[in-house]
């Protein structure tokens, strides 16, 4: 899948992961992601072949949870927004609404609970497994 020239959406592979941690703080997200070594549903967006974000899903009991890494370069791109709308779209096109998707976004970053948004998902309030987190759930749009 490609929306321009530059930008492409692919399945993950581990040397995306490594080479988006390398550049950022690990979180727990982060440490799930490289846990499953992508044995769940995992996506990567490219930039002139270059990983520029990457998510997916692993599985909890009765639900899946999202994940999403960022490159730290990606804030100065103007592809940011392009970026998102590729991943939203297709995070769209795995909703399942037998089966919810949630994300864990630390109550403190501002950046990410908008990202989670505009991803589609929708804030429901406090985690009940990550204290300090908000629980987003993700919503048909």
């Amino acid at each position: 899948m490609s929306s321009s020239s530059d930008l492409r959406l692919r399945l993950a592979r581990p040397s995306d992961l490594q080479a988006l941690a390398s550049r950022a703080l690990m979180t727990r997200q982060h440490g799930r992601a490289f846990s499953l070594q992508l044995d769940g549903e995992a996506w990567t967006i490219t930039l002139d072949d270059a990983p520029i974000a990457a998510a997916g899903f692993w599985p909890a009991d009765g639900f899946r949870e999202a994940w999403l890494m960022l490159s730290p370069a990606l804030r100065r791109k103007s592809v940011l927004p392009a970026a998102v709308r590729i991943m939203a779209d297709h995070l769209q096109t795995h909703f399942d609404p037998v089966l919810p998707t949630v994300a864990a976004v630390d109550l403190d970053n501002r950046g990410g609970r908008a990202i989670a948004t505009r991803l589609g998902f929708i804030d429901v309030g406090d985690h009940p497994l990550y204290p300090g987190a908000a629980m987003f759930v993700l919503v048909r749009t």
